[in-house]
């Protein structure tokens, strides 16, 4: 199928609509850490309703289970006291250290709610990243841990580390709430794009093969599991 012009999560779509977009405090809530860390007693949460998917993150999952705990709640595991899967997660955030902020397929990009709502209040988790390739880009410095940066045993035991650890872990926690992810910024700025284009831009006619566009160099197979 051929378009003039795109509007999608993606920095090179003529609309820019990202799932959120991540937005400064202008004043950090008042919080008291060492109580959130106290009451904190298992490692790690993972809400999900996809069981397979083309990240294979239920494969990296299944290998990370033989070096640390991860409880699965939704359709894929146990479960959940709420119905909603954001205030389950909230629940979950009160007693667990960590959340696998797993996406269901890894493209430039493509960060989802999985990860952009645990920069709200109540979500008191350090999320584990595993998705887009330049997640960087998008999220604040020492807010989050990327999977890219190990290996399963590695990651455990990082983790195992930070989650003993009350200065460190608490030093996630405090740089992430300086951040809020704000759902109707992303859908507000592709708007803006397209009506610039509209309006101000001048601009020679294109065509765009969308499935090309869609997926040649964007998306790629997982990487990180070892068979």
């Amino acid at each position: 199928m051929k378009f003039n012009w795109t509007q999608s999560y993606r920095k090179d779509s003529d609309g820019f609509s990202p799932f959120a977009i991540l937005r400064k405090q202008l004043k950090n809530p008042v919080t008291n850490y060492t109580d959130i860390f106290t009451k904190k007693t298992k490692n790690i949460a993972w809400v999900v309703s996809h069981c397979r998917t083309p990240s294979k993150r239920e494969a990296y999952v299944k290998e990370l289970v033989k070096y640390i705990d991860v409880d699965i709640y939704g359709s894929c595991g146990k479960p959940c006291s709420f119905k909603n899967k954001e205030d389950c997660k909230s629940y979950l955030s009160k007693t667990y250290k960590f959340y696998l902020s797993f996406e269901n397929s890894l493209c430039k990009d493509y960060l989802t709610e999985k990860i952009l709502t645990l920069y709200r209040n109540g979500m008191n988790f350090i999320p584990i990243v595993r998705g887009a390739p330049n997640a960087g880009d998008y999220l604040p410095q020492n807010t989050y841990i990327s999977t890219s940066e190990f290996q399963s045993p590695q990651l455990a035991a990082f983790l195992k580390k930070i989650g003993s650890d009350e200065t460190r872990y608490i030093s996630y926690l405090k740089q992430k709430d300086k951040y809020f992810a704000d759902g109707s910024g992303g859908l507000k700025l592709g708007f803006c794009d397209i009506c610039y284009h509209l309006n101000v831009r001048n601009q020679n006619p294109k065509i765009i093969d969308i499935n090309k566009w869609l997926w040649e160099n964007q998306c790629h197979m997982p990487n990180d599991l070892h068979t």
